[in-house]
């Protein structure tokens, strides 16, 4: 009994969501399009069959029982995807119109599908157009308004189950605030608070949780950025101490940080080591983790041959070059550009002592 009563209450809400579909809304554009020519559209294919027109997600255009159609669900544009041209090397002459020198049925396709084989073809002086009335029709028995309307009733219900963050909720609200019809709106609205609450308690276990790169000579680079950034994005909308706690972690890892830089500070300035320095080839990209994956970075290994208290003089050994999302451990090089001064092995480099460390080659 139950499940009758939902596939009946799912029947009146489909009828009621057509009901409210008019062609009045609709536009059928009487110039045919290549398939190629147009972009952002729904396919749809429109199948002829003894009982009828019908729709179809999947069809052939060579195939005569198919015509395309291609719509544009927000603007209400209806398009005959047929190419406006009669055969392929038609296609290669530059006329503003084009007649076809006869219109041929269906059948006589032959893999070229055109609004001169097509069945909604009609001649208008020089220049074949679609036979918008008859594509209406056609449309009409298929029961075209019925299921766009089913298909944007989907897409509103799909979007609502998939809100999951506090900013979706609100896109949702902010698309769907007039034209609503299960009202969901105002449940979306209700959910935002807790919503919100969940996403700040996220996003904080996200910074903290945010991966250490053991490999690199600063394992946490993109941990204290996600912390950095969560504390600043909530400083004033804490309300259970997080961002402190996120702010009190970055510091702590900022010292940690200068602990262990002054100690190389000291080490790489003992003549003769071995000392390293990484270098970001491309350091005017943005500074996250999406951007880093795409960039290029190279270490200069070297061994300390001068130290004054701010600088070294390096002798260069090897230069190795790699990228990120590269599986390989990096490539050596004769040289690099670093800050526009080409550095190559073999060579000597004065460079500012802070960033070499003892080395720990890539």
């Amino acid at each position: 009994m139950m499940h009758r009563f939902a596939l009946t209450f799912l029947l009146i809400v489909s009828l009621a969501a057509s009901a409210a579909e008019s062609w009045s809304d609709w536009t059928i554009q009487s110039k045919p399009k290549d398939e190629s020519q147009i972009y952002d559209v729904e396919l749809h294919y429109l199948l002829i069959q003894d009982q009828g027109y019908r729709l179809a997600k999947f069809g052939a255009k060579s195939d005569p029982r198919f015509e395309l159609i291609g719509v544009d669900q927000k603007n209400r544009t209806i398009w005959l995807l047929a190419s406006p041209f009669e055969s392929a090397s038609a296609m290669q002459t530059s006329v503003n119109s084009y007649k076809c020198k006869s219109l041929a049925e269906p059948q006589n396709r032959r893999n070229f599908y055109s609004i001169c084989n097509s069945r909604f073809a009609v001649q208008h002086g020089d220049v074949t157009k679609v036979d918008v009335e008859k594509l209406r029709q056609a449309l009409e028995q298929a029961g075209f308004l019925a299921a766009m309307a089913e298909a944007r009733l989907s897409q509103y219900r799909a979007e609502y189950a998939n809100a999951k963050t506090a900013p979706a909720l609100k896109r949702f609200i902010e698309r769907y605030k007039d034209n609503d019809p299960e009202n969901l709106v105002p449940l979306a609205q209700n959910k935002i608070p807790a919503q919100t609450l969940e996403d700040y308690r996220a996003g904080f276990k996200r910074a903290m949780n945010t991966p250490l790169r053991v490999e690199w000579d600063d394992p946490g680079v993109f941990r204290k950025e996600a912390l950095r950034r969560f504390a600043d994005y909530y400083r004033n909308n804490d309300p259970e101490q997080l961002a402190v706690k996120a702010n009190d972690e970055y510091m702590r890892m900022l010292a940690a940080d200068e602990r262990e830089r002054q100690r190389h500070f000291e080490a790489v300035g003992q003549l003769g080591t071995t000392v390293c320095l990484d270098v970001h080839t491309d350091p005017s990209l943005a500074y996250d983790e999406k951007h880093w994956h795409e960039a290029a970075f190279a270490q200069i290994v070297g061994s300390t041959e001068q130290a004054t208290p701010n600088k070294l003089k390096v002798f260069v050994h090897q230069i190795t070059y790699w990228k990120l999302h590269e599986v390989n451990p990096g490539k050596p090089v004769a040289s690099v550009m670093l800050d526009g001064l080409r550095i190559s092995s073999d060579g000597y480099f004065w460079s500012d002592r802070n960033g070499w460390r003892v080395c720990r080659s890539k």
